[in-house]
């Protein structure tokens, strides 16, 4: 804001008491509408005042509550007064100010720019020593805002990793793969490479998908972790071509020392050799400018630890919006790119709002910990802002913990990109995940919460762990819907879903490799209805109910799945999967669905069915009616069939009712349970 009229405020004689004064920005959300706001101030102004649509406010007579709107300029504005008074406090973006004295036309002015904010992405090289840098190119750096040089600070703190090793699996052929690792911990130090480990029998190209034996190609890189790290960077090298980087990985992922190679890309990370790297790189140096600005020398406010040549450097934006926000309620960021390492949003920040998302963005360069961390404000906002980390692999994009929480229009990356951890009523709405590792959106023991329209696009990593799209799991989930979000592809699972009263409906699931939609050991009461799911590359299930091996848990009881149109899965369209052991599944309703061209990489039995029900630990009654089953491949043996596993029998009680379509399948059931049946008036339709 570059300044504020508050035009015709004759003094009539001393203001008798406070005038309560808002300021609005044009193009920025405000409170109330100027007609609201005229409205009230007439109601205190006997009529002696206008509010015009930009928010000016003229008034004739002094006395009451002048009402103005949302004030959003960042640091404090000066106040050139035209009378006698006093502003408490200064005006700050959010704040409200008290006017007091004897005041004749008046003009408050100042500057919007967030003190030390540079939101700048431009980056040189530079030598540095003691608290001098000599830059290779001056850029845009401003004395008093903030700069990183990589691998000028403390030495690399942690131990080093042991044990590499690396395993084809899901194929083998005669293409030699080589691996090289090293230990980063949290300040962006980086242990020397260990030595290399190759295998001889890789696959030729990683990340095929062989539906024969329904599995996909890879090379499995594990390790022993060495104390201190948050992470490790992998590097790869095809025969005897060049090494690229592949990512840092290992410590957010379950934190397993281990990397799955299915044909990742190369990465770029600014503070990781592209090759291995033989000696240890020190720490970051995270500082202030003290002066030089505007030359390629800088005097700095922290001396290095680490002398050293062509070193990264950059902006730093950390302190400054700490500062800023440690001042505000209302957080507002204009456009630019502003490279944090980690930021935790204090609780008084109830709104953090940007001016778009492709305008906005938050870079993180944190090796593991989320790049925006809010917790403990309830009903807090965030809009139109991007959250990127650099280290995508093996950082957190947001993580939220708070009730009431509204994240729209958003865009995210990380691992995951979204971490909403014991929230109520949260909502993730009209967002975009794009660069994610392993989990798109995790939302875990949420109660009540809200996931709608927003788009997963394609995992960069399916070469790697590229997992889950959207999970909505935990101890105590309970209430939530996931709707109408369209996930496009490349990851191996595309919701999963464990708890209570749960929903996933209308959502466009496309090219997802396992299970499209998966309810995993906690269900009761889980809805899944007109959800479209398509998948040429799938090996797996459209949708499964599964306690996937685990016993003694509580019944999974309850699971309505209507409406949907499934097509081109690779086994069954729809599955209910026990495992034979203590957990009990039952009232399964699976109602008016259609399947298309299902069993594309059926292995046989008891796969080879377009709904199928097995493990002795189903119970009945289960309902399968009035789906249609529409070309039907030739590996489908049953429309609907009942199996048993591992020899321990079959389930019971499973209801077929009408079955529409077109014949293709040898048989229409396979009712081999005790009790099961068709229902009365049951007919195949075929």
């Amino acid at each position: 804001m570059a300044s504020t009229s508050v035009p015709n405020m004759p003094a009539v004689g001393p203001i008798s008491g406070p005038e309560l004064l808002y300021v609005v920005q044009s193009g920025v959300d405000s409170k109330a509408t100027a007609a609201q706001l005229d409205t009230y101030i007439n109601s205190q102004f006997s009529g002696d005042a206008v509010v015009a649509s930009n928010g000016v406010v003229t008034v004739s007579k002094t006395g009451g509550n002048l009402l103005g709107a949302l004030a959003t300029a960042a640091t404090p504005l000066s106040t050139s007064l035209g009378g006698t008074g006093t502003t408490t406090p200064g005006l700050v973006a959010g704040a409200n100010i008290s006017v007091t004295g004897s005041w004749p036309n008046q003009t408050i002015s100042g500057s919007s720019a967030i003190p030390n904010l540079s939101g700048s992405a431009q980056n040189t090289t530079g030598t540095i020593s003691g608290s001098s840098i000599t830059l290779a190119a001056a850029l845009d750096f401003v004395n008093g805002q903030g700069i990183a040089v990589e691998h000028a600070g403390p030495a690399y703190s942690a131990s080093a990793p042991s044990g590499l090793t690396v395993t084809p699996t899901g194929g083998t052929g005669s293409t030699t793969y080589t691996y090289q690792i090293a230990g980063v911990d949290a300040n962006g130090g980086i242990g020397a490479a260990l030595s290399a480990v190759s295998t001889a029998t890789g696959y030729a190209t990683l990340g095929t998908v062989l539906t024969a034996t329904r599995a996909i190609t890879c090379n499995h890189v594990t390790w022993t972790n060495g104390a201190g790290n948050v992470g490790y960077a992998v590097w790869r090298k095809i025969g005897s071509g060049s090494y690229i980087l592949l990512g840092v990985f290992g410590a957010v992922a379950g934190g397993a020392a281990s990397f799955y190679d299915v044909g990742t890309a190369a990465v770029s990370i600014p503070w990781i050799p592209a090759t291995p790297n033989a000696s240890s790189l020190a720490q970051r140096l995270v500082t202030t400018i003290l002066s030089g600005a505007g030359t390629t020398a800088l005097a700095l406010g922290a001396t290095a630890t680490t002398s050293g040549s062509g070193l990264y450097v950059r902006h730093d934006d950390t302190a400054a919006v700490n500062t800023y926000l440690s001042g505000v309620t209302a957080a507002v960021f204009p456009a630019g790119t502003f490279n944090v390492e980690s930021v935790t949003v204090p609780s008084t920040v109830l709104s953090f709002v940007g001016q778009g998302a492709d305008s906005t963005v938050f870079n993180g360069w944190a090796t593991a910990a989320a790049t925006l961390i809010v917790s403990s404000t309830p009903y807090f906002l965030m809009r139109d802002i991007s959250v990127e980390p650099v280290a995508y692999t093996n950082a957190g994009g947001l993580s939220v913990s708070s009730n009431y929480p509204t994240i729209a229009r958003c865009v995210f990356g990380g691992a995951p990109a979204v971490l909403l951890s014991s929230c109520t009523g949260a909502k993730f709405v009209q967002n975009t995940i794009d660069n994610y590792f392993w989990t798109g959106l995790q939302a875990t023991s949420c109660i009540n919460c809200k996931i709608s329209g927003n788009h997963v696009l394609v995992a960069p990593f399916i070469g790697a762990q590229a997992g889950y799209a959207m999970t909505v799991t935990g101890a105590g989930t309970t209430g939530c819907s996931v709707v109408d979000n369209q996930i496009l592809g490349g990851q191996f699972w595309g919701i999963v879903l464990a708890g209570s009263n749960l929903k996933a409906s209308t959502n466009v699931l496309i090219n997802g490799i396992f299970e499209a939609i998966h309810v995993s050991q906690v269900a009761n009461g889980i809805h899944i209805s007109d959800n479209y799911i398509i998948s040429s590359q799938s090996i797996d299930f459209g949708i499964s109910v599964s306690d996937d091996q685990t016993s003694g848990l509580s019944p999974m009881v309850y699971v309505f799945i209507f409406n949907n149109t499934i097509i081109t899965s690779g086994l069954a369209s729809v599955s209910i999967f026990g495992y034979g052991n203590s957990t009990l599944l039952a009232y399964m309703s699976i109602i008016g669905n259609t399947f298309v061209q299902d069993n594309n990489t059926a292995p046989g039995p008891p796969y080879n069915s377009s709904v199928l029900l097995t493990g002795s630990n189903i119970s009945g009654p289960s309902f399968v009616s009035n789906n249609t089953f529409l070309n039907i491949h030739t590996n489908s043996a049953y429309n609907v069939g009942e199996a048993n596993i591992n020899s321990q029998g079959v389930p019971a009680g499973t209801q077929v009712g009408t079955i529409f379509g077109t014949a293709g399948a040898t048989g229409t059931t396979n009712l081999s349970g005790s009790g099961s049946a068709k229902l009365t008036g049951g007919t195949t339709g075929l």
